[in-house]
C-alpha cells in the first residue's frame, strides 16, 4: 500500500515543481521587462520653490504663500510673476498652481517658462501654453531644462492677455528618477524562489513520515 500511495504521490510532487519553474521563470522575466523599460519621474519633496518666493515683473516681493495676483488690462503689457530655481543636474521642473479664472478672461494664455537672459536662455522648448478655463483650472507642468541649461534660471508665470484672477497654491518641484524595478517587483520575486525550498522542505518532511521504522533486530 505505502508503495502505490508513494507512486500516486511522485507526480503531485513533480506537478508542484514543474509549476513553480514556470512561476520563477514568469517573475524573473518581469524583473527583467521593468529594468529595460523607461525610466519613471516623480517630484521630488520638499518644493524648491512657493508662492512667497516669488517676485511681480514690477519687483514687487509676493511676501507670505499666498495666491499671486494677476491683474492686467487689454493692452497687451508682461504681468507676471518670477523666481530663480536651480538648473544644476538638469532634472525637470514640474510647476504646479490652480487659477479660479472668471468667465471673462476665459480663453486668455497662462505662459510657464524658463528664462536666463545673461546666458540667452530663452527657448520655446522650455515654455508651456496653457488657455484658461473659466472655472477651476489644475495646472501639473513639467519644463525641461534641455541639454545644456545654465546653472539657475527664472522660473516665470506671466500673461500678455487682459486678466483679474489670481495664481493659488503654486509650487516648484524638482523631478527624481524611480527605481526601474519596483520594490512590490523585487518582493514577488523573492517568493516567488523561496517557493521551490518551501516545496522541498515539505516533500523532505513527507518522504521522512512515509519511511517506516526498521523492525526490531532487522539490518539494513
Amino acid at each position: 500500500m505505502s508503495g502505490k500511495k508513494a507512486r500516486s504521490r511522485s507526480p503531485l510532487w513533480r506537478a508542484a515543481a514543474i509549476v513553480e519553474v514556470i512561476v520563477c521563470y514568469m517573475a524573473v522575466l518581469t524583473v527583467i521587462s521593468y529594468a529595460r523599460g523607461p525610466e519613471h519621474w516623480r517630484p521630488a519633496e520638499p518644493p524648491v520653490l512657493e508662492s512667497g518666493a516669488f517676485t511681480s515683473f514690477a519687483g514687487e516681493p509676493a511676501g507670505e504663500n499666498g495666491p499671486l495676483p494677476m491683474e492686467n488690462g487689454p493692452d497687451g503689457q508682461a504681468v507676471g510673476y518670477q523666481a530663480e530655481a536651480d538648473l544644476i543636474g538638469g532634472a525637470a521642473l514640474q510647476v504646479s498652481l490652480k487659477v479660479e479664472c472668471p468667465a471673462e478672461y476665459a480663453g486668455n494664455t497662462l505662459i510657464v517658462d524658463l528664462y536666463n537672459d545673461q546666458a540667452g536662455y530663452d527657448d520655446p522648448a522650455q515654455e508651456s501654453w496653457i488657455t484658461l478655463q473659466a472655472g477651476t483650472n489644475q495646472l501639473d507642468l513639467s519644463l525641461d531644462p534641455g541639454a545644456s541649461p545654465p546653472e539657475r534660471a527664472l522660473v516665470r508665470l506671466f500673461t500678455l492677455d487682459s486678466a483679474g484672477y489670481q495664481l493659488e497654491d503654486v509650487t516648484v518641484r524638482q523631478m527624481e528618477r524611480t527605481p526601474k524595478v519596483p520594490g512590490s517587483v523585487w518582493i514577488g520575486l523573492a517568493l516567488c524562489l523561496a517557493l521551490p525550498l518551501f516545496t522541498l522542505a515539505a516533500w523532505t518532511v513527507t518522504e521522512k513520515r512515509k519511511t517506516p521504522p526498521a523492525e526490531p533486530g532487522e539490518t539494513a
